[in-house]
């Protein structure tokens, strides 16, 4: 074995490679898991496997299920929250906004709440 394929020695530590996207990957992944197999079956090596990225970095990243579960339905939240802002600020007057609620290209599958 020669030095450039050995262990690096103890006092050197190995290079850490650096991947400042995968928390978002894996929030990503896990809104992946959860509409394919719903809340309940979620699983942290599931979501992993999705994001490609080691077991190790789900608890790198998050403390707990929960959290991870918390950060993706807020992500979710957030952008079905920013396209109804974008749509109804496009709207010219409150009727043609209405009529946004119920366009074929809803922003999500849910039925909206009645307005007011």
């Amino acid at each position: 074995m020669n030095a450039s394929t050995s262990a690096p020695s103890p006092g050197r530590r190995r290079p850490r490679r650096r991947d400042p996207g995968r928390r978002d990957r894996l929030i990503d992944a896990a809104l992946t898991v959860i509409a394919e197999r719903g809340v309940a079956a979620t699983r942290h090596r599931q979501i992993a496997r999705i994001a490609d990225v080691p077991l190790g970095s789900m608890t790198y990243h998050f403390s707990s299920l929960e959290e991870v579960l918390a950060e993706a339905f807020t992500r979710h939240a957030d952008s079905v929250a920013r396209v109804l802002d974008e749509r109804l600020s496009a709207a010219p007057d409150r009727e043609a906004a209405s009529s946004t609620r119920s366009s074929k290209d809803s922003c999500c599958t849910a039925p909206c709440p009645p307005t007011r």
